[in-house]
């Protein structure tokens, strides 16, 4: 699994589990991601029964788990949240038609237009004393946005919008083997500028923060054979050279941008100094001309200094401010 929605079913039911891995569905055994979607076909709202590796790379039996097309985000001021659908919803079907895959789900809201009123019945998960269980609700009458207000493409021209985000199981898949590959080879396993920007960015600054302490640990080291001269290590040791090397690159990549910072101790600073010198240099002239000019220059990059340590801080602990 690449990620799992706070509402999926395997959250809600199994909050404790922590899955990054499939392993089977119904006793069938899940490698490539395929795999995973040809249950797609199943009646939505049917339970199954999936084994999953949890993050301490322990198996674990996940029953009576209900699958469909789960609602993993909603936009604000728009026809789903109006109406009053919620994230961890399962839609069974839309006007009758039976949502069994995200396929299915797109085609429809692609055949739609702006002003249309769509019926939808949805699974939703009510959350008792130390349980969930789903009940089966309806919503009438959405009337649906216009796609192109809100993504301005020439191909959302004239189709319905709701609003929703959704993923099969309310998780992203995707198989051992691809996901090693988009580590292996960033550049080659992108489809599109886009993708490569976003496989860029995961090699190089987020496996540290979003995979535990260790960026590769188990059970992305437990699918990942070693070839070639390094192949002679123990697993342990070539596990903790590669770690060790990625936090050396990582660190010092992030000291080094920061030393790029405009604050006067930092180089950064010392190179915007001597830029606003020259820059008053050129433009003050006349009497009293040196003292006008370091006024000027002190203002400028003491001022910038600020506004550095500023935006700093408040990145740091803005967040906990707004909580």
């Amino acid at each position: 699994m690449y990620a799992v929605s706070e509402d999926s079913p395997l959250k809600l039911l199994y909050p404790d589990v922590d899955p990054v891995a499939i392993l089977s569905v119904n006793g069938s055994p899940v490698d490539p991601e395929e795999d995973f979607y040809q249950f797609s076909p199943a009646p939505p709202g049917a339970t199954i029964e999936m084994e999953v590796l949890n993050e301490k790379g322990e198996k674990v039996v996940l029953r009576g788990v209900p699958v469909g097309v789960v609602v993993t985000g909603l936009q604000k001021g728009y026809p789903a949240e109006k109406a009053g659908i919620e994230e961890g919803m399962i839609i069974l079907s839309i006007d009758g038609k039976i949502i069994s895959s995200e396929e299915a789900f797109t085609d429809f809201m692609v055949s739609t237009h702006p002003g249309q009123r769509i019926n939808v019945t949805v699974l939703k998960p009510e959350r008792g004393e130390g349980e969930v269980r789903y009940v089966l609700s309806n919503f009438t009458g959405i009337e649906l946005a216009h796609k192109y207000d809100v993504y301005p493409l020439e191909e959302f021209k004239g189709v319905g919008f709701h609003g929703v985000s959704t993923a099969y199981l309310g998780v992203v898949v995707e198989g051992a083997e691809s996901f090693i590959e988009r580590l292996s080879h960033p550049v080659k396993s992108s489809r599109d500028l886009s993708e490569l920007r976003v496989n860029l960015l995961t090699v190089m600054f987020t496996l540290p923060i979003n995979i535990k302490i260790m960026p590769f640990h188990s059970p992305l080291t437990d699918i990942y054979h070693v070839n070639g001269v390094l192949g002679r290590l123990p697993p342990g040791a070539f596990w903790m050279l590669t770690n060790a090397v990625y936090y050396i690159f990582w660190i010092n990549l992030l000291l080094g941008t920061f030393n790029t910072l405009p604050l006067l101790i930092m180089d950064g600073g010392v190179l915007f100094k001597d830029t606003v010198e020259g820059l008053a240099e050129r433009l003050i002239k006349g009497e009293k001309a040196q003292e006008k000019r370091k006024r000027f220059s002190q203002g400028i990059y003491t001022s910038v200094s600020y506004i550095t340590v500023f935006l700093l801080l408040a990145i740091i602990f803005g967040p906990y401010l707004v909580r």
